[in-house]
């Protein structure tokens, strides 16, 4: 709604009235106050309606294949469906756990060259790791004598500190 300065209103829903010391009052017009206070009672008697929690079904039921997988397990368990399977598996397992196996015999390797079964990282780095552990039980003595050892075990080059 718009008024003018003089305090005649400019929309007909509604009536104004001013006075001289400026104050106004409005009034709504009679076909909106239907409407609006028709609204307003709606609204009240929705507010004043109590809750009523959903009552129904809260899940979907089982469609036939579920039902057939359910009826399947329920078979198993009370019918023993797979038992003869299933006591071969324990035959079987029975077995071979009675299994006992034959005497085997060896023969010495003594004067066998076993060079070419050897693997060289065993000599060029685990023995060479093996002497600086060693040399590790000389650390009390003097620093020259632990060099010395370094020097001799694992070539020179390698400082103690």
């Amino acid at each position: 709604m718009s008024f003018k300065a003089g305090g005649s209103n400019t929309d007909s829903s509604s009536q104004s009235s001013s006075t001289s010391n400026g104050t106004s009052t409005t009034t709504l017009a009679p076909q909106l106050g239907d409407t609006l206070y028709g609204n307003i009672g709606r609204a009240q008697a929705l507010a004043d309606t109590p809750f009523q929690p959903y009552a129904g079904q809260m899940v979907a039921g089982f469609n036939p294949t579920q039902m057939q997988a359910q009826n399947a397990l329920t078979r198993i368990g009370a019918d023993q469906v797979g038992g003869g399977t299933l006591q071969s598996a324990i035959g079987t397992a029975q077995g071979v756990a009675g299994y006992a196996p034959q005497m085997v015999s060896t023969q010495p390797l003594t004067g066998v060259d076993l060079s070419g079964y050897m693997n060289p990282f065993t000599d060029q780095v685990i023995n060479g790791s093996l002497g600086r552990v060693a040399l590790r039980l000389y650390l009390p003595l003097p620093l020259q004598v632990a060099q010395a050892a370094v020097d001799h075990l694992v070539g020179e080059g390698v400082h103690v500190s």
